[in-house]
């Protein structure tokens, strides 16, 4: 049975919509007010509504990228709320929108909202390692909790002073050190199976030399010592014994 460890909630994507509004508001035409109000459902663990608003507002505001990393955080929202209500399934879902939102957001040219997109996506893959966890399989669990550690890291290196990653990226680092340090029983069994498998059994050596005492274990052959040299002499192949 695998334990699972609940990770570290750093939900700055709510914090970050206001800075996008407030950075935004004067150089473009972005709708501060409704994302506010979307932001606001949010707070109040209502994303489904906030999505629901969101969506309208990308109908009028098909290109904002705020709008777009709002709804990236209600979908991770979303699926914190399905993964709370153990509707595994529907919290994967939610997760699967979230990260294809910040997917796209990435490499967005607005700094901020490139830095939180990649910052998030990693924090999606950190939900979904937990609730794979949940699902009591060893190797896809391990699996999960790399991938997000390897999203940390990437994100690491192209924001090494960002302190909120720095601290998801430990505690994932954590998580899967205790996991690759305890695996269960027969994981355990399986991996020395395997190495057993993997290495042949050496054969008995066919001649043995103690000194001058010369003997072998081959049928039908014959072992002596000359000048301090052991000698195996084999059998013709006509003579040789039948196994």
């Amino acid at each position: 049975m695998i334990k699972v460890h609940r990770p570290i909630g750093l939900l700055v994507c709510l914090l970050c919509v206001g800075v996008f509004v407030c950075s935004w508001s004067q150089a473009a035409a972005v709708p501060a007010d409704a994302i506010r109000a979307a932001q606001q459902r949010m707070e109040t663990d209502a994303p489904a509504e906030a999505l629901d608003a969101l969506r309208e507002l990308l109908v009028d505001y098909p290109e904002s990228p705020e709008i777009r990393f709002s709804m990236g955080c209600a979908w991770l929202l979303f699926g914190d709320q399905h993964a709370r209500a153990g509707n595994i399934p529907d919290a994967q879902e939610a997760y699967g929108e979230a990260r294809a939102i910040y997917d796209t957001l990435a490499g967005h040219e607005h700094a901020i909202i490139a830095r939180e997109a990649v910052y998030n996506r990693a924090n999606v893959l950190l939900r979904e390692a937990d609730i794979i966890e949940q699902a009591d399989d060893y190797q896809q669990t391990v699996s999960a909790w790399r991938r997000a550690v390897d999203a940390y890291e990437y994100g690491l290196a192209k924001y090494p002073d960002h302190a909120d990653m720095q601290t998801n990226h430990a505690h994932a680092r954590w998580r899967l050190k205790q996991l690759l340090q305890n695996p269960p029983p027969e994981e355990e069994q399986e991996q020395q199976e395997e190495e057993q498998q993997e290495t042949p059994d050496t054969p008995p050596p066919t001649l043995v030399s103690r000194f001058d005492d010369v003997s072998t274990w081959l049928p039908g052959a014959q072992a002596f010592g000359e000048d301090n040299i052991a000698v195996l002499q084999l059998p013709d192949r006509e003579e040789a014994p039948e196994p």
